[in-house]
């Protein structure tokens, strides 16, 4: 009797054990996502000025002619 309620504690420990791991590694994935997000965003807003500061060039270029 002692010997199953050894293993079933067992199993119960392993089992929340994987649900712990289970969590953990979903609030990893989801916070190097985020990250990544934050970096692709902070990219496109590089991409966006670097364009408008082109064609602000380009236009006063043209006026100076």
């Amino acid at each position: 009797m002692e010997l199953q309620k050894h293993y079933g504690k067992a199993t119960e420990d392993k089992a929340a054990y994987e649900r712990m791991i289970d969590e953990l590694t979903m609030q990893e994935g989801n916070r190097q996502w985020d990250a990544r997000e934050q970096q692709w965003r902070r990219e496109d807003m590089a991409r966006v000025n670097l364009l408008k500061n082109v064609y602000q060039n380009r236009e006063q270029d043209i006026l100076l002619k």
